[in-house]
């Protein structure tokens, strides 16, 4: 299987006139689907698409990592645009999800649309909590086990329940995409919240391989500790891995660390960034 990925939407970029933004979406073109995996915020999406040469009507699905805002909001503009498509997310994916600001406000961080949005566009839901087969050789994980004791969501996230009280959040939603290339296994992480090593270990069980081609995307290491740094700096050097790719929520001291102690080929994932991975 031939796999091209390219980044559309990430916090920065190296190339004018492409456009930063805070999120993350990624143009996934494969022999048998083309998919867009997240859309970032929702401003920077389809300038970004066009400059890059990236023609958004060829996308046959959308999938979504998880439910939040800047990961989601792209959705509806893409759909006004193109029309709807199948997307692929986790059932528990919408809510209410309240940050809470310095000043004591708070704002919600949720998902930018609504089933009802998404419908009245075109769209087609299609729920997954469990390894889900999306195309041949294309996996959407569902829930990530978490099992690496040093790896939480990244934060203090919030959430508000049924019954319309607040509680902690743990992200069950979070979602990683996996690819069964015949040189290995490329995975795709909006922001890791269930650990970039849970989701690792996770697509090595559930697909019966052992070589990592490449994991790209957020890794929520924005406000780790340097122990929980250095533990996933030494187990990602155990691995059998080809590239790291790490963007969006990774953060300056971790990517500098990853850069500078990783054994693996390892890259700072930018809007522009362009992967092409031949298969036989």
């Amino acid at each position: 299987m031939n796999c091209e990925i390219t980044i559309l939407v990430e916090n920065t970029t190296p190339i004018a006139p492409l456009k930063g933004e805070y999120g993350f979406a990624a143009y996934v073109k494969t022999d048998v689907m083309n998919i867009l995996f997240d859309t970032g915020l929702g401003e920077a999406l389809i300038p970004n698409a066009k400059l890059l040469g990236k023609n958004l009507s060829e996308i046959h699905t959308i999938v979504i990592s998880h439910g939040h805002f800047d990961h989601t909001g792209g959705v509806l503009p893409f759909a006004k645009m193109f029309g709807g498509r199948p997307l692929y997310c986790h059932p528990k994916m919408f809510g209410r999800r309240p940050h809470v600001l310095d000043d004591g406000s708070s704002r919600d961080i949720g998902c930018a649309f609504s089933r009802a949005e998404f419908r009245a566009v075109g769209g087609n839901i299609r729920y997954a909590n469990k390894l889900t087969l999306i195309a041949p050789g294309i996996y959407l994980s569902g829930e990530i086990p978490r099992i690496h004791e040093f790896e939480d969501v990244g934060g203090n996230f919030i959430k508000i329940n049924a019954s319309g009280e607040s509680e902690k959040d743990c992200i069950p939603d979070d979602m990683a995409l996996f690819i069964d290339h015949p040189d290995g296994l490329i995975i795709l992480s909006g922001c890791a919240h269930a650990g970039i090593l849970n989701t690792i270990d996770y697509a090595k069980i559930a697909l019966k391989k052992d070589k990592i081609l490449c994991y790209l995307g957020g890794t929520h290491l924005l406000h780790a500790s340097d122990y929980r740094i250095k533990k996933t700096i030494e187990y990602l050097n155990s691995l059998k891995i080809g590239t790291v790719v790490a963007s969006h929520c990774t953060g300056f001291k971790a990517t500098c660390m990853l850069s500078r102690d990783l054994t693996c080929e390892f890259i700072k994932g930018e809007t522009g960034i362009h992967l092409n991975f031949k298969g036989e």
